[in-house]
């Protein structure tokens, strides 16, 4: 069954699907969230993951999300953006308490928020959140998980070229808006 038929099985609830479509991409969505919690304090912790991965596909099949997919050809896109956008909200909604079960060394490497000054991450966060999808997660494949514009390319099926184009654009609106929220340029810079 290729992958259009899969998700039309999917999404019209045929017996079987599900369990096809969980084996034919589970590798691919718990390799996103491992390279998303890489390098946090949280990166060796499988049971996050798991939870991760179920809160995925039940938000896939509850909410119906494939549904919303136009192409079949963007579906192992669509399940590594939307993996990694999980993996990112699970870690900014962890509870003061889960977060202290860690040192606080290991707490700001997961906020990466160490050397910036006062106000500036919540503010990139904010930046970064106005990102249209695939541009926020090039960015965030390129800065924080520190892949080259061909893996990237690779992982989103698109053009190393253009990779390199939306980090670039990405890269001039993320300091236009920290500029223009009172961050000088040279702290804008990255």
């Amino acid at each position: 069954m290729n992958d259009q038929n899969l998700i039309a099985a999917c999404i019209g609830g045929e017996r079987g699907a599900w369990e096809l479509f969980v084996e034919r991409f589970s590798k691919l969505i718990y390799w996103s969230i491992r390279k998303t919690l890489e390098g946090t304090a949280f990166n060796a912790d499988l049971d996050l993951h798991g939870d991760i991965f179920q809160e995925l596909f039940m938000r896939l099949m509850d909410k119906n999300e494939l549904a919303q997919l136009r192409e079949a050809s963007s579906l192992k896109r669509f399940l590594v953006v939307s993996a990694s956008y999980a993996a990112r909200d699970r870690l900014k909604s962890l509870t003061r308490a889960e977060k202290n079960r860690i040192p606080l060394e290991a707490l700001e490497r997961v906020e990466g928020r160490a050397a910036l000054p006062p106000g500036m991450a919540e503010a990139l966060d904010r930046a970064l959140s106005d990102l249209d999808p695939r541009a926020r997660a090039c960015v965030e494949l390129y800065y924080l998980d520190r892949k080259t514009f061909q893996e990237i390319g690779e992982v989103m099926g698109i053009p190393q070229n253009t990779v390199s184009t939306i980090v670039r654009r990405a890269k001039e609106k993320l300091r236009a808006r920290l500029v223009s929220e009172g961050f000088d340029r040279e702290a804008g810079n990255g």
